[in-house]
């Protein structure tokens, strides 16, 4: 599941950001299908879990929403809640919208760690050998506030488009070769190619 770290002062960037561009919340596509929104200034959690049309919002010790995505005029309807207070339920689905398409348009900064620690293998019945192994964790980081919030959202001219047989070089250090395939769904514009001397 993953996970987005906030604080106070990221949300209300994030919730003035989505005041401002009303239209772009609207027309992202759901990129994660599930995870944790956590705001370390309060040490609370918003879970979510989004099934086509439906998302379901958990925020402990609070309340459990179930919501539907009608239409992007109408937005989302309440199916059930187990509070009372609407308002709290459009507040959290508030934050849900702005972080999802906030990280739909942005691209972020991925920063890399290495940790090392040490193993012991039994080679024989009295001798140990010790090596260090090192573990690579990468980490997804969003910057909010350094970017020009009013780029446009990312457009397809055309309907589809083949792409060309690469190597793809896996994280193993395996190299496999993909085929050229046909991308995106429609008729393939063809492509001219010149060669310059």
């Amino acid at each position: 599941m993953d996970r987005i770290i906030l604080d106070i002062e990221q949300v209300n960037k994030l919730l003035s950001w989505r005041d401002k561009h009303k239209e772009l919340v609207r027309q992202y596509k759901t990129i994660i299908t599930e995870g944790e929104i956590y705001i370390i200034d309060n040490k609370r959690s918003m879970f979510f879990k989004v099934d086509d049309n439906y998302i379901d919002v958990d925020i402990p010790q609070s309340f459990k929403a179930k919501l539907e995505w009608v239409t992007e005029q109408q937005g989302y309807k309440i199916l059930s809640s187990s509070i009372e207070d609407k308002q709290a339920v459009t507040d959290a689905m508030a934050l849900y919208f702005a972080v999802t398409a906030y990280i739909y348009y942005f691209k972020p900064e991925i920063k890399t760690r290495q940790y090392s620690y040490r193993e012991s293998i039994k080679q024989t019945k009295n001798s140990k050998q010790n090596y260090i192994k090192t573990v690579t964790v990468k980490g997804i980081i969003y910057t909010i506030g350094k970017i020009n919030i009013n780029r446009k959202p990312p457009q397809r001219y055309i309907d589809a488009w083949n792409v060309r047989g690469h190597a793809r070089h896996l994280y193993s250090g395996k190299v496999v070769y993909v085929k050229p395939y046909q991308k995106g769904k429609g008729t393939v514009t063809a492509k001219t190619y010149k060669i310059k001397s």
